[in-house]
């Protein structure tokens, strides 16, 4: 495995200059540990897809004759692409761990532990059981806040000051979060 490939990819309709891939490219590798100044790369753009993308080529020894190991690259490259899509202003994606495959942010490490320790159910996967059993049905907006009050939690609408609803937050067992920090598919 003496040559390293990573693919990077824009959500449909997103796209980029070659210029900018090309910047994105070089500090996608330097966030890894990589080099570019110090071995040969290549980063090369395809349209086969409906996703504008890359896909970077690198040697994993450089001129020198060391080896890059690429020791934890995945997360590494997942923590890049995020920091990326911030510093470039593109679409913000979920990391690796933070949603389950039905769109629901999955507990931190801390509210694990903190579970843990006190043997209390996640105030997230509680908050986000109640909505999930709210919204079994279709009810309106009063129907819904009076089921996740029944269910021993708080529904928090967020009206903005023109007076349009932006949303809700949730409160359980005195934890308040937004519907987004319980995951995409609970948002308004």
């Amino acid at each position: 495995r003496h040559v390293w490939h990573c693919s990077l990819s824009l959500p449909p309709g997103d796209h980029l200059d070659s210029e900018k891939w090309g910047e994105i490219a070089e500090e996608h590798l330097r966030n890894l540990g990589i080099d570019p100044d110090s071995r040969p790369w290549v980063a090369v753009r395809h349209s086969d897809t409906d996703k504008d993308h890359i896909h970077i080529l690198t040697s994993r020894i450089n001129f020198n004759a060391e080896v890059w190991l690429g020791k934890w690259e995945v997360r590494r490259a997942i923590e890049s692409t995020q920091e990326l899509e911030k510093r470039f202003g593109l679409t913000l994606t979920p990391g690796l761990d933070e949603l389950d495959n039905n769109g629901r942010k999955k507990p931190k490490s801390k509210e694990i532990q903190m579970a843990n320790r006190t043997g209390e159910a996640i105030p997230r996967l509680v908050l986000q059981d109640i909505v999930d059993t709210a919204l079994s049905e279709s009810l309106s907006v009063f129907a819904f806040i009076e089921r996740i009050e029944a269910a021993g939690a708080r529904a928090i609408p967020n009206i903005a000051s023109t007076g349009k609803m932006n949303g809700f937050a949730f409160e359980f067992d005195g934890i308040k979060l937004k519907a987004s920090d319980l995951g995409k598919n609970y948002t308004w």
